[in-house]
Parts: structure tokens; C-alpha cells; sequence
């Protein structure tokens, strides 16, 4: 066990009493920061499920628009005209149909007027001339009745829309995440997919479609909330558009504030010390920003505190916790938790500002450290030791 560190028995400056009082303050300020910051992990463990519920609404919504603008197009339209089984046709033959939009002309003009900016010059005209011309030197009459046919195919372009969307809602990772949510998005996703799967086995077994396999095999252990994912050949060739029209509109998500359109989908944070903003990842960002500024104001009176003469002094807060082996430890848990937390919500957030700033939060602890074992505060715990 590492000896007690001598604390000693001199007379309580006026700088003394300063420095411990200001590192009292900022570090407990500093710890609460800590605190707040070990409460954000949590929130960041989640935001990937909430990543898959904004991907989940987003092509909800996009395959709804997809099917609205369908309707309206005149590509569509001129098809069904022509193709009254559309409805009952199978996303993968509509995803190949052309359709010929043909457009005929017809031109009815006898002859050419003069143009008036032309001067009409009479002129000699010689035998040869003559017969080339006809009779009494008339020009042949211009024809008439012309008829100019174009024909041009064109696919249905809400069609590729349709099966991004479809391919996107068939993703089980993302719908496994946004299942984990809330009770009110798995029971919510739970109902679409056990629609779109009875809508999918009931033309299999019709024969309207005969798929090699229905769903993706999967490895390994299923996780929790697990969704499978159903093959590209069944999801296209097993569900008509009819099939679509009516998964398009069951489940459909509803936003009850319109700024969740464009804004933040997902939770908001409910411990706020301070003003630090609900966003998860400006409240992180803010929280190790003061952080790293109450950390610098710790240090630097703890250089003030080890520069006098009877350091450590009794009666602050270095000589309170400098009397034995386990207030020390206390005290190095408590310097270095705030590093431990920076680097906590650094690694489930995964943004590269957060890991820059808990490097420097890592820094700023290393050089207290360092600076208050320059008078041996915590006796044998050192870093030239552990070297």
C-alpha cells in the first residue's frame, strides 16, 4: 500500500485559501458536468435506432407521394387505357412496360403566299425554260394532305420510385432498429410487415408468382425485434400494384408537428443542467467545451496551490484528501472521470469532433496529474511507475 502522504502543519495562507476554494468550485462544477455527460450515453446508444426510424418515414412517405403522382401521370393514364389488368400486374412487369406515345400530323396547305419582302422581277424566259415550266410557265402545284407519324416509348417514371421505396422498407436492419423505438413503432411495423407478407404468400399460392425463395436466409442468432427480409425477386414479382396501393396507405406514419418533417426525428433530451441544448450532440459538444474550460481553471490554481511551501496544506482541498490511500483514490477517480465520460459518449456517438474534444479533456487531466505528482501528492502512483 502506497505511505501516507505528509501533510503539513503550517499556517493557512490567503493563497491557499483561493486556490482551494477555486478548485473546489470548478472541480465540482466539472464533476456535475461529468455526471450529465455519463446521462447523454443512453440517448446515443439509441440514436441509431432513431436513424432507422427517420429512414423508415422518410420512404413511408416517399412511396405514398410515389403512388399520389402515379395517379396523375399521363404516362400512366394513355397505359391503362390500353391495359385494363394494370392494377393486377406485378411491380417488376410494370417496372419493364414501355408505353408508345404516338402523335400524327397533318398538313393541308395548297399553295405558298408570296413573301412581301421578295421583289418580283419579271424576266425572259428562254425554250427550255419553257418546257421545264409546263404549260404557260406555271410551277407545279405544292402537295397536300401530308401526314407525319412519331412514335416514342417511354417508361413510367414514378415506377422506379415505387421499388427504391419498397427495396428501402425491405431493409431488416433498419426495420429491426426502428422496432426498438417504442411499443407504439413495433407494434405499428409489426402490422405493415405481417400485411405485406399475407398479401405476398396469398398470389404465391394463387401461381400468380413462383419466387426460388421468400425470405433472405439469415446466420446466426436472430437479435431481438428481429424483422427478415424478404428476397428482391419475391418483393417485385409477388406484390401487384394493387398490393402496393393498399400497403401505401395502412401504418402510414403521421407527423403531428410539421418542423419533424425537416427538423429532428427523434428524443429529446429531458436532463438539462444549465442551458446545454436538447440535441444530443450539442449538448455533448457543449458539455465538453465547459468542460475542458472548468478543467483549465482547475489546473491552473492547482499550480498555485502546489507552488506554496507547505503544500499540502491543511484544511483545502488537496490536504482534505491527501490524508490516506483511499480518499487519494477518490480524488484520482474524480480527476480523471471527466476524461472517462468525454470518451464514453465520444465512442457510442461516433463523431470525430467529440473524440478531438475528449483528447483534449485527456490532455488537460494528464497535465494536473502530472503537475500535482511533481510534490508526490499520490506517493507511489506514477506514470514513470507504470513505465
Amino acid at each position: 500500500m502506497a505511505s501516507q502522504v505528509p501533510i503539513s502543519s503550517g499556517v493557512l495562507s490567503e493563497v491557499d485559501k483561493a486556490a482551494s476554494a477555486a478548485c473546489i468550485r470548478s472541480g465540482a462544477f466539472a464533476l456535475l458536468i461529468s455526471v450529465a455527460l455519463f446521462l447523454l450515453i443512453p440517448y446515443w446508444r439509441q440514436e441509431p435506432n432513431f436513424d432507422a426510424l427517420r429512414t423508415y418515414v422518410a420512404y413511408r412517405l416517399n412511396l405514398a407521394a410515389a403512388l399520389d403522382t402515379l395517379d396523375d401521370s399521363a404516362v400512366w393514364q394513355r397505359y391503362k387505357e390500353g391495359q385494363e389488368a394494370a392494377e393486377s400486374m406485378s411491380i417488376a412487369q410494370l417496372a419493364e412496360v414501355r408505353v408508345n406515345l404516338a402523335s400524327t400530323g397533318t398538313s393541308t396547305a395548297a399553295t405558298a403566299p408570296p413573301r412581301p419582302d421578295v421583289k418580283q422581277t419579271p424576266h425572259l424566259v428562254g425554250k427550255n425554260e419553257a418546257q421545264h415550266a409546263g404549260v404557260s410557265g406555271r410551277r407545279p402545284a405544292p402537295p397536300t394532305n401530308l401526314s407525319v407519324t412519331v412514335h416514342m416509348e417511354v417508361g413510367i417514371d414514378e415506377l422506379p420510385r415505387i421499388v427504391d421505396a419498397l427495396s428501402k422498407l425491405n431493409d431488416s436492419d433498419a426495420l429491426t432498429r426502428t422496432r426498438r423505438v417504442s411499443n407504439f413503432f413495433d407494434f405499428s411495423i409489426i402490422r405493415w410487415v405481417n400485411k405485406r407478407n399475407t398479401l405476398l404468400y396469398r398470389n404465391v399460392v394463387n401461381n400468380h408468382c413462383t419466387p426460388k425463395e421468400l425470405e433472405v436466409p439469415t446466420k446466426g442468432n436472430k437479435p431481438d425485434h428481429f424483422v427478415p427480409a424478404l428476397t428482391q425477386e419475391a418483393l417485385l414479382n409477388c406484390l401487384t400494384l394493387r398490393d402496393v396501393r393498399e400497403l401505401g396507405k395502412l401504418e402510414l406514419p403521421a407527423m403531428s408537428n410539421p418542423m419533424e418533417l425537416g427538423g429532428h426525428v427523434g428524443g429529446v433530451i429531458d436532463v438539462t443542467p444549465g442551458s446545454l441544448p436538447r440535441d444530443p450532440y450539442l449538448a455533448s459538444l457543449v458539455a465538453q467545451g465547459l468542460l475542458l474550460f472548468m478543467l483549465v481553471y482547475f489546473g491552473a490554481f492547482a499550480s498555485d496551490a502546489v507552488s506554496s511551501a507547505g503544500f499540502p496544506t491543511p484544511g483545502t482541498l488537496f490536504g482534505a484528501f491527501g490524508r490516506s490511500y483511499w480518499t487519494r483514490l477518490v480524488f484520482v477517480l474524480a480527476l480523471w472521470s471527466p476524461f472517462v465520460a468525454c470518451a464514453a459518449v465520444a465512442y457510442y456517438s461516433h463523431k470525430w469532433p467529440l473524440w478531438g474534444c475528449a483528447v483534449l479533456v485527456g490532455v488537460t487531466v494528464l497535465s494536473v496529474h502530472l503537475v500535482l505528482q511533481r510534490k508526490s501528492y499520490f506517493g507511489r502512483w506514477s506514470f514513470r511507475a507504470l513505465a
